[in-house]
């Protein structure tokens, strides 16, 4: 710990009234070098809570149930085909659309 912080921390405990700027003034240095030297690491007891920071609950639940294999099976086909399809569509529409030159 540097002479500093210690000579603050003494300070404060010698003469616990004194401000940090009081403090700040007699080492000479910002009340905010002060601030830091005084402060403890200790976490904050209790915070504001709001919907962003508050601590989150049990997930939520998942409402998907799961499927079969030849559910399962026919969706990937279903989604393989559907894709090959509209690459299809694609290319005809192009050709239909196509400037001739």
């Amino acid at each position: 710990m540097p002479v500093r912080e210690r000579l603050a921390m003494r300070i404060k405990e010698l003469q616990p009234k004194a401000s940090n700027r009081q403090v700040a003034k007699v080492l000479g240095v910002g009340s905010r070098t002060v601030d830091r030297d005084t402060a403890s690491n200790d976490a904050p007891a209790e915070r504001n809570l709001n919907p962003i920071n508050a601590p989150q609950t049990a997930a939520a639940p998942n409402d998907a149930k799961p499927i079969s294999g030849p559910a399962a099976a026919r969706l990937i086909e279903r989604r393989e085909t559907g894709a090959a399809e509209r690459k299809e569509r694609v290319r005809a529409f192009i050709a239909s659309h196509a400037c001739g030159g």
